[in-house]
């Protein structure tokens, strides 16, 4: 009987250790994603991922609507208040019917998400390795890097001694990994150092541009209509 109590002990024990470790691991991955966001395509929003205009289902009133006015909406709609509802009656006719159904719609269509305005993407021009793996794999004989390719912040993987390019590479986002990956990220130090890295390659693309177009400028005034 004492067995059977130890071992009833013991269980509930692993059972909350592996919840915590659940709980850690998906607050490592939402923070890391949450800093590769800031980068990809200007034309999004790096909180939210919405463009600058948002096709919104209210729910059942499809509306286009400016991307600041439509996170207002999002947010009244899963704020489902006296007040938001005769806002939203307003707005949407669907909402004027069962406003207690379309909210419980919006709750399955749309993530939380705090008002913010649009803020763009950060659009790396750019595809860069960083200068060393983050981590190296005995096992599979392979190199995790951090990398930019097509405007990403991307986690990508090597063959060991295989030349630097994205032909060869396997890419990945945060989401992709397992979080074994993204602990050894973040205790590498390697994020900070790679965007220091890729702020240093910028500015010399930086200055070698401006050297050239400066030159480009002169020619053109050469042949400029006096």
């Amino acid at each position: 009987m004492a067995e059977a109590k130890e071992l009833v002990k013991i269980i509930k024990y692993i059972e909350e250790r592996e919840k915590n470790l659940s709980r850690y691991s998906d607050k490592l991955r939402f923070s890391l994603d949450r800093l590769f966001s800031v980068f990809g395509d200007k034309d999004l929003c790096r909180y939210c991922g919405y463009g600058k205009t948002v096709y919104l289902n209210a729910p059942g009133d499809y509306q286009r609507l400016p991307h600041d006015e439509a996170i207002v909406a999002i947010n009244k709609m899963l704020n489902p208040t006296e007040e938001n509802v005769k806002w939203l009656q307003q707005r949407f006719e669907g909402w004027r019917k069962d406003p207690k159904f379309k909210a419980s719609q919006a709750k399955d269509l749309f993530p939380k998400i705090a008002i913010h305005r649009f803020t763009p993407k950060i659009e790396v021009s750019i595809d860069l390795f960083d200068e060393q793996p983050f981590y190296r794999d005995e096992d599979l004989e392979e190199d995790a890097y951090l990398a930019f390719h097509d405007h990403l912040l991307k986690i990508v993987f090597l063959p060991w001694n295989a030349p630097k390019d994205f032909n060869l590479a396997s890419e990945y986002s945060v989401w992709q990994v397992g979080r074994f990956y993204l602990k050894q990220l973040v205790k590498s130090g390697r994020l900070i150092k790679f965007l220091e890295y890729t702020a240093k390659k910028l500015k010399e693309y930086e200055q070698e541009y401006r050297e050239v177009s400066e030159l480009a400028e002169k020619l053109a005034k050469a042949v400029e209509v006096v």
